[in-house]
């Protein structure tokens, strides 16, 4: 609501919950910090997204990430939907794969100030596609395979 220049409303909940002693003062910093802010940003240069294709490292970089993004994402999708192929209940396979959430994110939280975003990305990423390699030279069918499988959805 503030940033909307809905002043009023704003003020008139607040009043409502807190001592309108300090409200008035927190009022008043608070109008001349947005102020204040709103001058600082009309200063700066307006960007737009033709500004992320104006150098050649910047252009190279927006097509890998584009590319790579579009790659992961049909991918991801792919693998989910070839749950069906584990000759497994789908409810099952889906359980599983949930239930492999949790244990993922909490490696992420302790691994993630040692080792950075960078390299836990790219290690889960590595691991799904030697597990995607692995199940293709893999017979179908087989215990072996089922498991690959359930390895990539882990990874």
């Amino acid at each position: 609501m503030c940033l909307q220049r809905a002043y009023g409303n704003t003020r008139y909940f607040l009043c409502k919950f807190l001592n309108p002693a300090i409200i008035c003062r927190l009022w008043i910093y608070f109008q001349i910090a947005t102020e204040k802010a709103t001058q600082i940003r009309s200063l700066e240069p307006k960007r737009t997204v033709v500004d992320l294709l104006r150098t050649p490292r910047l252009r190279r970089n927006i097509l890998l990430l584009t590319l790579l993004w579009i790659t992961i994402a049909v991918v991801y999708d792919g693998h989910a939907r070839n749950t069906t192929n584990l000759g497994l209940s789908v409810f099952l396979t889906f359980s599983v794969a949930s239930v492999t959430e949790l244990p993922a994110d909490l490696v992420v939280v302790f691994f993630l100030d040692r080792w950075g975003r960078r390299a836990l990305v790219f290690g889960s990423l590595l691991g799904a596609a030697v597990f995607s390699l692995i199940t293709l030279v893999m017979p179908s069918g087989t215990f072996y395979r089922n498991l690959f499988i359930i390895l990539q959805l882990v990874t």
